[in-house]
Parts: structure tokens; C-alpha cells; sequence
């Protein structure tokens, strides 16, 4: 069961996407997450050399335990004074596909892929998220 210490927390919930990057509970994945205060890189904030390197630092964490973050965009970097901290972890889960079972993380079906996106090759529904892609998007946003 989760407890909901305050308001401040979030939870959201996941019944496709990389269940290995969630917790089981009550039937479906819940993913509890703490309220962080400041903008995210989308809202046209700029990210300086301080937060640049959190995100560096992030994204080589992940891909060093054998993780992919999927979904690097800006809307989903939240830039506080000196770090950053990623949120929407939906689509993160192994980097691979494991022995051809089809056990890596996977795009969506649904994904947005127009021109307005700014995707690296190979990105598309049912896709395999590859390391490459996301580090496609960090050289994008940093």
C-alpha cells in the first residue's frame, strides 16, 4: 500500500510501459514521487554549466546499470539552481533486448514523431529505446 505523507507527493501509474522500472502494486505499477520546485527546460530556461553536468551525470548513471530514459525531452527535466532532476520515467527499462525475448524498453505505440520532435534515428512506435537515442537528446538539450 502507499501512503501519502502530504499533497506534495505524486504518484502515477503504468500498466504497459518497462514494468522492471516500477514497483508492483495492487494489480497495476505505482511510481511515488516527491513535489520538486522550479521550471523545466521547456519553458525556455536555458540550462548552465552546473545543470548540464547533472544531466550528463543522469543519464551516464542510468546507461552505466544498463537503463535507458526513453522520453530526454525538455518538458521532462526539471532545472533546479545547481542540478537537474528527470521526471516521467514511463518509458525507461533495460536498454536491450535480451536474448531476443523482447524484454527491452520499448517506444509507445503512440509516439509523437512529427517534425516539431526532435528524435534521433531510429525512433518510432514499438521501437527499441537505444542508449544512443538518449544521448542524441542530451547533446539536444544541453
Amino acid at each position: 500500500m502507499v501512503k501519502m505523507a502530504t499533497d506534495s507527493l505524486l504518484t502515477t501509474t503504468s500498466h504497459r510501459h518497462s514494468t522492471t522500472a516500477h514497483m508492483k502494486r495492487l494489480g497495476m505499477w505505482v511510481v511515488v514521487m516527491d513535489f520538486i520546485k522550479g521550471g523545466t527546460a521547456h519553458q525556455g530556461n536555458k540550462l548552465n554549466a552546473e545543470q548540464g553536468k547533472s544531466l550528463h551525470r543522469a543519464v551516464e548513471l542510468l546507461h552505466a546499470k544498463g537503463w535507458v530514459f526513453g522520453d530526454l525531452r525538455e518538458p521532462n527535466v526539471i532545472l533546479k539552481p545547481d542540478a537537474v532532476c528527470l521526471i516521467d520515467f514511463e518509458w525507461c527499462g533495460w536498454c536491450e533486448d535480451i536474448d531476443g525475448k523482447g524484454l527491452g524498453a520499448q517506444y509507445p505505440t503512440h509516439i509523437a514523431t512529427g517534425p516539431d520532435y526532435k528524435w534521433a534515428e531510429g525512433v518510432g512506435p514499438d521501437k527499441f529505446i537505444r542508449k544512443a537515442h538518449d544521448l542524441y537528446r542530451l547533446e539536444q538539450i544541453c
